[in-house]
């Protein structure tokens, strides 16, 4: 046998290394799968290989060499695109349920004041002190108050005279929680000492004051209206005429005449001055 040359030697260790390592490349690149990037799929269905199928090698093989392809599993899930800001969403056609009330349920409607004033009853009581008897060119306080039925008679009438002789009445009416008090007459000056319209309620009394002063002398009368607010309106339900007999004062019917008439007077004084005067001067000579 012939020998090769000590030169070629190391060139055909070199191809010798060539062919092993082509071969081995070419063994890991037929057991990997395919670094095939995944491509939009139309259908959410995942598609099995078919058993058996085969395909042509791609190591560079000879012709026909056929060999069985492993294919991995892809499986596309669809996912639901999320919805643009701005873009309006279908109206659902799914039929929503009405939380209604049943029509016995609802509310009555509320009442007008002019059915509020028919529903009114006694629910309360008005105490009042008016003097009996007065003298002209004095002043008398009249006082007036309101509670609800559930206050006590002690509680309303308790101190109501001011210490004045008189007499207390205590009289049955219907009572809100707003209540007006008028006093009136054409025989009295009149000058009220609380607001006309107050509130009503709780375990105290609402109290009106007024202060009276006759004009004349005589019988004359005061007339008293408890009056009911409701809304914006207001009605009389109890009023009260009460009768004061008033005297005359000698010294205060003096006292007015003078005043009344003190021009009059004054000029008769002094006329008849003046004329006692003159005929005394007269005597003198």
């Amino acid at each position: 046998m012939r020998r090769l040359h000590p030169n070629i030697l190391p060139g055909l260790a070199f191809l010798a290394l060539l062919f092993i390592a082509a071969f081995v490349n070419g063994c890991a690149s037929k057991a990997a799968p395919p670094n095939v990037p995944a491509q939009p799929q139309p259908s959410t269905t995942a598609q099995a290989p078919t058993p058996g199928a085969t395909e042509p090698d791609a190591g560079g093989g000879s012709e026909g060499d056929t060999r069985p392809v492993v294919r991995s599993r892809h499986v596309t899930i669809a996912k639901t695109a999320p919805v643009p800001v701005g873009v309006p969403m279908a109206p659902s056609t799914t039929p929503m349920a009405e939380n209604r009330a049943p029509a016995s349920a609802e509310q009555a409607p509320a009442d007008t004041p002019e059915q509020a004033f028919a529903k009114l009853k006694n629910n309360g009581n008005l105490a009042y002190f008016t003097p009996d008897k007065m003298k002209t060119g004095s002043n008398a306080v009249i006082t007036a108050r309101i509670a609800f039925a559930d206050v006590a008679s002690s509680a309303l009438t308790s101190g109501i005279d001011s210490q004045q002789s008189g007499s207390t009445h205590v009289e049955a009416t219907p009572v809100t929680s707003t209540m007006k008090m008028k006093l009136s007459s054409a025989d009295f000056a009149i000058t009220p000492w609380s607001t006309e319209e107050q509130t009503v309620g709780g375990p105290v009394p609402t109290e009106w004051k007024w202060q009276v002063a006759p004009l004349h002398s005589g019988t004359l009368r005061l007339h008293l209206a408890a009056v009911v607010v409701v809304g914006n309106l207001s009605r009389d339900f109890t009023t009260v005429d009460r009768t004061i007999t008033v005297q005359v004062d000698p010294v205060n019917a003096a006292e007015s005449f003078f005043n009344q008439h003190a021009q009059w007077i004054l000029g008769g004084v002094l006329t008849g001055i003046g004329a006692l005067f003159s005929w005394w001067w007269k005597r003198r000579k």
